[in-house]
């Protein structure tokens, strides 16, 4: 009963599907914005991982790749914790979220496109603060557009997050990248 009249709600019988006891949206009559993240994210995984691709599908990945990261606002359901599908489904949108970070990133940085790059890293940084190979990738980046005191601002911010929310200091190639920044600062 419920059912019936959440369709009559809507005005379309065929957008609430019951099958097995269980609702479901209907994928052609509906927009979903994790629907279209997660179709996205699988799109520029195949893109990304084609070989060797060529310029065009380089381009197309990157393009999809910047839609994505536009499309995500954050954690799935962040404030749902009480159900193991909606913790599954979270980490596994955000572990592809953080592997299209650090395609597209490394794409920008072998075209020698320092600024995109940074932008990339920046974004990957607001979804997972303690992944450090964003900090390590933001600190060459910085270093290669000769911006030394971003480089070390981002290194200090690395160290500071990674103790004080999980007590550990920075990876040994962190503090190289670090020292490679402060011996060619002065």
């Amino acid at each position: 009963m419920t059912v019936q009249r959440l369709r009559r709600l809507i005005g379309n019988d065929k957008v609430i599907q019951l099958q097995e006891r269980r609702l479901s949206l209907g994928k052609n009559l509906c927009w979903i914005d994790v629907w279209e993240l997660e179709d996205l994210l699988e799109s520029v995984d195949a893109l990304w991982g084609s070989g060797h691709p060529s310029r065009d599908v380089s381009a197309e990945a990157a393009r999809l790749s910047e839609r994505a990261i536009t499309l995500y606002k954050g954690h799935f359901l962040s404030g749902d914790s009480a159900h193991a599908w909606v913790l599954s489904f979270r980490e596994r949108l955000r572990s592809k979220f953080l592997r299209l970070i650090v395609r597209l990133g490394n794409h920008y940085e072998q075209a020698l496109q320092w600024k995109q790059a940074v932008e990339v890293f920046q974004k990957g940084l607001e979804v997972d603060v303690l992944a450090e190979e964003f900090y390590q990738d933001l600190m060459v980046c910085y270093q290669r557009l000769g911006r030394q005191a971003e480089a070390v601002a981002v290194y200090n911010r690395c160290r500071t997050l990674l103790v004080s929310s999980i007590g550990i200091s920075p990876s040994r190639k962190t503090e190289e990248l670090y020292q490679s920044i402060v011996n060619k600062k002065n």
